[in-house]
């Protein structure tokens, strides 16, 4: 693949010299594709991680129980909401032009991800040491419970 490139700087340009036009923008449209597809993954599952975290947030602060609801229903809040209010979110940031804030903001990601690595391994070395677990909440058939299981 190397010796067929030569001194082409991109990949296209060397599917263009040996196959043509339609292999160059097949090569550019299937690229596009991949990509398309990564950012629609990435906008599902960022929008399902949100809905779950902020139901938790509005009842831990409210004390009140929400039904989770997966079903795109505007009458309660769902992740229909979310997936809206994700879009809008992002769509307010790619607006800007000046992106370096958001360039510095990433340069600490990483931190994070340790935190989060050394959170998970801690823990798992406590759930190791812990060999006590209360089971809360009532036994009905729909849950677990160990005297039956």
């Amino acid at each position: 693949m190397i010796r067929a490139s030569g001194n082409d700087p991109e990949y296209f340009d060397t599917l263009y010299k040996y196959w043509g036009k339609w292999a160059y923008y097949c090569g550019f449209i299937s690229t596009l594709l991949i990509m398309v597809a990564a950012v629609c993954a990435y906008f599902v599952i960022l929008s399902q991680m949100l809905y779950f975290i902020l139901l938790a947030l509005i009842e831990w602060t409210t004390k009140t129980h929400l039904e989770v609801v997966t079903k795109p229903d505007f009458s309660v809040f769902s992740l229909g909401y979310m997936a809206l209010t994700v879009f809008v979110i992002e769509f307010v940031i790619t607006l800007k032009k000046d992106l370096t804030i958001f360039i510095k903001l990433m340069s600490f990601g990483s931190f994070f991800i340790i935190a989060l690595i050394v959170f998970i391994i801690g823990f798992g070395f406590y759930a190791l040491g812990t060999t006590h677990f209360d089971i809360v909440g009532s036994s009905t058939p729909n849950s677990f419970n160990p005297a039956t299981d």
